[in-house]
């Protein structure tokens, strides 16, 4: 975490994250920053909004949805914010969040909540199909890949 937080000032905050240039401003200012290392980070805006930096660009909706899940369901555990009501809409049941669980016990009855809710999204396969990058049989110079397959048997 941010030492001194909440400081409005980003010239503190890069030269704790040891940027040269002033790449982190607090133009929206942030209401939590977690630092991984010097070039990732995540923070949350005052508004609630969850931001990663410095991490993979996300090419799928359903592997979004996931990442969304672990990170806002781990932010709020680290953080120990109360226990949201359960939304079923939203994704997982919170049932992990007992306080008489073990740490790995955690850990796994959120992994099994985010993947039921990953699977009914898979329900539709034109959507949401990791492998599916493009809608169109003829696109594909090898015919025996996953997507092909995916899309032959469902086109």
């Amino acid at each position: 975490m941010v030492q001194k937080w909440p400081v409005n000032d980003c010239h503190a905050v890069n030269a704790y994250l040891n940027l040269k240039h002033v790449q982190l401003k607090y133009e929206q200012r942030m209401k939590r920053l977690l630092v991984l290392s010097r070039k990732r980070y995540i923070y949350e805006t005052q508004k609630g909004k969850i931001v990663t930096k410095g991490f993979q660009k996300r090419i799928n909706e359903l592997i979004e949805f996931i990442s969304r899940l672990v990170l806002e369901n781990v932010w709020s555990f680290i953080f120990s914010t109360p226990k949201p009501t359960p939304n079923p809409q939203l994704g997982v049941s919170y049932a992990w969040m007992e306080d008489n669980l073990s740490l790995s016990s955690r850990g796994w009855i959120l992994w099994v909540d985010i993947i039921q809710q990953a699977r009914y999204k898979c329900r539709d396969a034109k959507k949401y199909s990791i492998y599916r990058k493009t809608k169109h049989l003829s696109d594909y110079k090898s015919k025996s890949c996953v997507a092909v397959h995916m899309l032959k048997k469902y086109p």
